[in-house]
């Protein structure tokens, strides 16, 4: 029973959404990886296992598997899967806010991609490191990068989700654009990607993401004579149950109303908003909504003004407890390596001395 069987196995329950099973094959893997002292193995079951709890957003057990992956499969000959766990790593790592460590993750998985030549992680850390840049307030660095991940997906025409993928580097610039507040630039790139044909039917999310950045910008430059546009998003995105494009989009018509002195409106898409938000732990959009309502509702502007100093207060102490737990995390990874190593050295000492004394008695 090879590996490659084991992960051929895992891999189609995974894609069918069959995930409980598929973590039971990798689990198998794991054990059987143990005993035989198979790296390759390890390394592949570690992923496989990572891959599971990335999918159930438990991201700290996720990065334990994905850094235990990451240990045996640096000695492994050919080194894609080496580059597909430092990207994961670095997506994890933006999600918490460590961003410095993510960039750190993200270059060297690019490094292993430009190696390897595989364009298509190349290009996923490209999104990765511009990720990693946004949060650190370099939106110019950004699209530089989001630019190159534009560029870098031609390669990969052939990919059933090259659209998508298209589409999604020019969201990300758009998008740097828009907190850059260059609307007529963030406008071209959103377009372009809209004029994808069949985009809505390929990426749904992506597509709608698009048509709220354009309704967006068309807002910021006074063009926008009615909440039609945002609605009709709004009306997908409960369709499809996204959450992110109800916020997203509620937020946007909430900005609309308040313009426009529609106070009730606005303030009823802002709260909707901010719960719903809430309820997601999307704290970064908790944050602009709670500056929005106190702008909205000025009568109870204190109390959202109080409520969003402490909750960036106790956002700030989270992201450093955080860090510090995903550093204990790589941490132990390090030690269950090298007290296996150590385990491994003994037990070698242990055969050389019994071949040793074999040959002198």
């Amino acid at each position: 029973e090879s590996t490659s069987n084991y992960v051929i196995l895992a891999n189609v329950y995974f894609n069918v959404g069959e995930k409980k099973k598929s973590l039971y094959v990798a689990e198998l893997l794991s054990r059987k990886s143990d005993i035989d002292d198979d790296l390759e193995g390890i390394a592949w079951g570690a992923y496989l296992k990572g891959n599971y709890y990335y999918t159930k957003t438990e991201y700290d057990s996720s990065y334990f598997y994905y850094s235990k992956a990451e240990k045996a499969s640096v000695s492994l000959e050919y080194k894609f899967l080496l580059g597909l766990i430092l990207n994961t790593k670095a997506d994890i790592l933006n999600l918490k806010k460590d961003f410095v460590k993510a960039e750190i993750s993200a270059i060297k998985a690019l490094r292993v991609g430009l190696a390897e030549k595989d364009d298509l992680l190349v290009y996923k850390c490209y999104i990765s490191l511009g990720n990693s840049l946004v949060g650190l307030n370099d939106n110019s660095g950004a699209i530089a990068y989001f630019k190159l991940a534009a560029t870098k997906v031609e390669s990969i025409k052939n990919d059933q989700q090259y659209f998508a993928y298209k589409a999604q580097a020019l969201n990300y610039i758009a998008v740097a654009y828009l907190e850059k507040k260059e609307y007529k630039n963030a406008l071209k790139y959103a377009e372009e990607a809209l004029s994808f044909k069949g985009l809505k039917e390929i990426n749904i999310e992506i597509y709608c993401y698009l048509k709220n950045n354009v309704a967006y910008v068309k807002f910021r430059l006074n063009k926008l004579t009615s909440d039609k546009d945002f609605f009709e998003i709004l009306k997908i995105g409960d369709t499809i149950r996204s959450i992110p494009i109800q916020i997203f989009t509620k937020m946007h018509l909430a900005e609309y109303h308040l313009k426009n002195k529609n106070f009730a409106k606005a303030l009823q898409y802002g709260s909707e908003a901010r719960t719903q938000a809430h309820k997601i732990t999307f704290f970064d959009e908790e944050l602009k909504l709670l500056l929005l309502l106190s702008e909205i509702d000025v009568k109870n502007g204190i109390l959202y003004t109080k409520r969003y100093i402490e909750l960036n207060d106790s956002l700030q102490n989270l992201e450093r407890a955080t860090r510090d737990k995903y550093t204990r995390i790589e941490f132990e990874t390090d030690e269950i390596t090298t007290a296996k190593n150590n385990a491994e050295e003994k037990n070698s000492f242990l055969e050389n001395r019994i071949w040793m004394i074999g040959i002198f008695s």
